[in-house]
């Protein structure tokens, strides 16, 4: 699967994007929120299909990649900037790095208005990207109204929303299994354990060699980057595909629509009953 970056430098996707950035807290909480919301059963036939379909057409689309790849889509960002993990700085469920949030391209510029210092260069990405992975952290392409990326995140099973979207509410498209399917070298398997304990979503059982649960699996490449007897490849072996079009008018219509009349009330009102201090999302103009 040849992956690429997709990005839309107009003006009302930028300052769709900074709004976003400066109600981000506000936004993720609600999210969560709703993942939580979804269990019950009184709403849960009604909400998990929207929640689906908005994180599927919407935001977040989250594809885990191996770090290979991943590093391959850094090469092609024109602009990176770095920000630190929302997910970790809310919830706190873990003590690893938490300066690995990265904007790309328009994300970027719009990010760098108002944080100048985050701007990095592509050895610096790669850098905390690699290190990233060396703490367990699943490496991830994000998009904002898909096709267009605007994030590569790196997440952990405790505290990523995506992550506990899918594995604790069952809303599948918050992260998306990607394309890579580990496979095991029997005789080079020493049956150490090591890629059981490192999986996030729990997917490897021990056995005579490593047992998988492909439907669980996000095909991340944790296990093959920390296998000690280099018994793990990851194999490009699903059908997973990365979406190029734009939404045709009447859809994209009714997605802003959704965004300016729903989830952006939503989110303001979420946060004057919890106490959470947020700041109205601005007026957006279009390019």
């Amino acid at each position: 699967m040849q992956l690429k970056l997709y990005d839309n430098p107009t003006t009302f996707y930028k300052n769709l994007l900074k709004h976003f950035f400066d109600n981000i807290y506000e936004s993720l909480s609600f999210y969560d929120f709703l993942g939580k919301l979804s269990d019950t059963p009184v709403v849960r036939s009604l909400l998990k299909p929207f929640l689906e379909l908005y994180a599927s057409r919407l935001h977040a689309a989250a594809l885990p990649l191996p770090l290979p790849p991943i590093l391959e889509l850094v090469q092609q960002a024109k602009v990176i900037a770095v920000d630190e993990c929302v997910c970790r700085n809310l919830w706190h469920n873990c003590d690893r790095p938490s300066r690995t949030c990265f904007k790309i391209n328009t994300s970027a510029e719009a990010y760098a208005e108002g944080h100048k210092d985050s701007l990095i260069t592509k050895d610096e990405a790669v850098t905390i990207l690699t290190d990233a992975a060396d703490q367990g952290l699943v490496t991830q392409l994000e998009s904002c109204m898909p096709p267009y990326n605007y994030s590569i995140c790196c997440c952990c099973r405790c505290c990523c929303v995506a992550m506990r979207l899918r594995y604790d509410h069952g809303i599948y498209n918050a992260m998306r299994s990607g394309c890579y399917v580990p496979e095991f070298d029997a005789e080079k398997c020493t049956d150490c354990g090591t890629c059981v304990n490192i999986c996030p979503p729990k997917a490897l059982r021990s056995g005579s060699r490593p047992e998988l649960d492909v439907d669980s699996c996000l095909g991340c490449g944790l296990c093959t980057q920390h296998c000690p007897s280099e018994a793990i490849v990851m194999a490009n072996k699903r059908p997973v595909r990365q979406i190029e079009e734009r939404p045709n008018p009447v859809v994209w219509m009714a997605l802003w629509a959704y965004v300016l009349g729903f989830m952006v009330p939503a989110v303001v009102l979420y946060s004057l009953i919890t106490g959470r201090k947020t700041r109205a999302f601005g007026k957006l103009s279009r390019d």
